[in-house]
């Protein structure tokens, strides 16, 4: 009698035991459902992300292009600026001559340093705002590791669908219920 009421509360503890691991399951699916929820919100936000960094990377780009044309462009009209004040017989603030036989033309259209000055902010700007992207990008890939991290540790992926762990949960519960 002895022996069998032993018997009869080891069974009754491991019953518990598996009760408690059936519940700690349920709970661990549920967890899970939480964390792959927010992994699938945070997803879809880093491919919203890196679509905007295409497009402000080709905005970027093309605003340093930009700049660097119009730069470009001040510079050759600088030889046309200086040599609007050339008279014979003044020396060349470049070269020193004394003589200007073919003095350089102010091209159509040269930009002004404002102008110039503009551009480069503008593509200062947008490549600021490139690398405040890029950081975003990083913290969000990040979160996402140490979501899938926090998956695989209790035995889950972000490929598990909400439904299949719902339904894990729910089949843990119904057999902790029946013991």
């Amino acid at each position: 009698r002895l022996k069998i009421q032993r018997q009869k509360s080891g069974l009754s503890c491991e019953l518990n035991a598996k009760i408690n691991e059936l519940k700690t399951f349920a709970a661990s699916c549920r967890n899970a459902g939480t964390v792959i929820e927010s992994y699938v919100k945070s997803a879809r936000e880093l491919e919203q992300k890196t679509a905007e960094l295409a497009e402000i990377s080709a905005d970027a780009i093309n605003l340093k292009v930009k700049y660097g044309k119009l730069r470009s462009a001040f510079y050759l009209g600088q030889a046309g600026i200086m040599a609007e004040f050339l008279s014979d017989g003044e020396p060349c603030p470049v070269c020193g001559s004394a003589v200007h036989p073919k003095p350089a033309k102010l091209p159509d259209g040269c930009p002004t340093q404002e102008e110039v000055d503009s551009a480069e902010k503008s593509s200062d700007r947008a490549w600021k705002l490139r690398g405040e992207k890029e950081s975003e990008i990083a913290a969000l890939t990040a979160s996402l590791d140490r979501m899938k991290t926090q998956l695989a540790d209790d035995g889950f992926s972000p490929e598990n669908s909400l439904s299949e762990l719902e339904n894990r949960a729910a089949g843990a519960e119904r057999k902790s219920a029946e013991f």
